[in-house]
């Protein structure tokens, strides 16, 4: 389970931005994750749960945005999303592709919660 040292990473980023920031409570927590990314959104929740416990980011909300898989064709330029993992230039039928998205894990933003 490769998730629980990504949260870990994760937790890392999130203390840094708080402490930076002067933040005192986390309510969101925002992450991008591609369709390749090989993560399972379940399992990085209940990561996150347990490592946050104790964390300005405690009981935050973990929301997951899904970026779709995009790529583009050496050969005619189309940029497209890609479907059933076809890497296929729909356009040209070329596989000389490049893969502008959908492989990226990343922190996209946090949502202090204001003092009370």
């Amino acid at each position: 389970m490769h998730e629980m040292s990504l949260v870990a990473s994760l937790m890392e980023l999130i203390e840094d931005t708080v402490q930076r920031h002067d933040v005192q409570r986390v309510g969101r927590v925002f992450l991008k994750a591609g369709r390749m990314a090989a993560v399972e959104p379940m399992t990085l929740r209940a990561c996150f749960e347990a490592l946050s416990e104790g964390t300005a980011a405690q009981g935050a909300d973990l929301v997951i945005e899904e970026v779709p898989v995009s790529c583009s064709c050496r050969e005619c330029t189309k940029i497209y999303r890609v479907e059933r993992y076809d890497f296929r230039c729909p356009v040209c039928g070329s596989g000389d592709t490049e893969l502008l998205t959908g492989r990226e894990l990343r922190l996209d933003r946090l949502e202090a919660l204001s003092a009370a």
